[in-house]
């Protein structure tokens, strides 16, 4: 479970427990907040681990697209980040790849610049043997500027090292016109996905705040997942939406609610929600 299932005022230990309780095996929260949480209620390492819910992913206090003594200055303390997130079993964390309308200041990175940022990072991941994944925002797609699809994504990590990958949400890859023949070859490198459904509109128009709960849309999940299953990906499969109907719930029914919708995609694609592909 993505944490942006419960409403944002939820206070990270409070989702932690909410994401536990709706029998989750696997959290995704960036480092700080993660860090946050565990500040709040010391108790919360009990319910992580063995038996308990493994934070596997998150996000680090890094963005690609910062000027550079920005972007210099924060490599210091994304390292404790990871150190942190790594000791407690998480397996990578994920980086926006940058987008921006052509009259946008400043102009988006070069590639070379950009291949450089990821390089730098995915080597301060590898000392931690994390993953760094990279996200295309397939949303807003009436501009050239930035890398808005799967094949603008996997363009840009073939020149990358081993532990460099690609996030694919499902809703951007929707937006972004993705098609399920795309699918077949991603997992020969790291992979991480995000699922949530899409209504029933023209691509070009859809909008973060349209994210609906796996199948209450028209994207083709279990066609996207059994793909992502034939190609090999056996990785954890995380919810990820803003959904005002979720975030008037309590935490706990958020989640869930967001847990019951996952279970019923897997069992449609075969998938028991037994082992690792949870």
């Amino acid at each position: 479970m993505n944490r942006v299932v419960v409403a944002p005022g939820t206070g990270a230990a409070e989702v932690v427990r909410a994401a536990h309780e709706a029998s989750f095996p696997f959290l995704e929260m960036s480092a700080p907040r993660l860090m946050k949480a565990l500040d709040e209620d010391r108790h919360l390492r009990g319910l992580m681990g063995a038996g308990g819910i493994m934070p596997v992913h998150g996000g680090w206090s890094l963005r690609l697209d910062w000027e550079r003594e920005r972007f210099a200055s924060a490599l210091d303390g994304m390292r404790g980040e990871m150190e942190f997130m790594a000791g407690l079993g998480c397996r990578g964390g994920t980086l926006v790849l940058p987008r921006q309308e052509p009259t946008a200041q400043p102009p988006i990175l070069r590639r070379r610049e950009l291949s450089e940022r990821i390089g730098t990072v995915a080597g301060l991941a590898g000392q931690h043997g994390l993953d760094l994944v990279l996200e295309f925002i397939g949303t807003g797609r009436d501009t050239d500027h930035g890398y808005l699809t799967l094949i603008d994504a996997a363009d840009l990590v073939a020149d990358q090292g081993p532990n460099v990958g690609i996030l694919l949400d499902t809703f951007h890859w929707h937006a972004s016109g993705g098609v399920v023949a795309e699918l077949g070859n991603l997992a020969d490198r790291p992979l991480f996905v995000h699922v949530s459904d899409a209504p029933d509109v023209e691509r070009e128009t859809l909008t973060e705040a349209m994210r609906l709960l796996p199948g209450h849309g028209v994207i083709d999940l279990t066609g996207c997942l059994g793909a992502l299953a034939r190609g090999g990906y056996r990785g954890p499969v995380s919810i990820e939406l803003k959904n005002p109907i979720l975030h008037a719930l309590a935490p706990a029914d958020a989640a869930r609610a967001a847990y019951a919708a996952g279970a019923a995609l897997l069992r449609s694609v075969g998938q028991t929600g037994a082992g690792e592909t949870r």
